[in-house]
């Protein structure tokens, strides 16, 4: 997935915010698929079953949350 495919299955999550939770270890990590001369990424993608499943937990861990303030 695209940067862009996955800000939007993502609920619009910013490319800022993206890059936030990347570098902080909280969202799958991109595949480099090509380099710039320079070695700096060009190109990258996600691996679609692991932001699916970076979502699905999302979703759980703030059910539990709820869940536990209700009680």
């Amino acid at each position: 997935m695209s940067y862009r495919e996955t800000q939007k299955a993502c609920g619009g999550l910013s490319e800022s915010s993206l890059r936030r939770r990347i570098a902080a270890g909280t969202f799958p990590q991109p595949i480099v698929l090509s380099r710039r001369q320079s070695g700096h990424p060009a190109r990258v993608a996600f691996v679609e079953s692991e932001v699916y499943a970076w979502i699905a937990e999302t979703i759980a861990a703030a059910r539990r949350e709820q869940l536990g303030g209700l009680r």
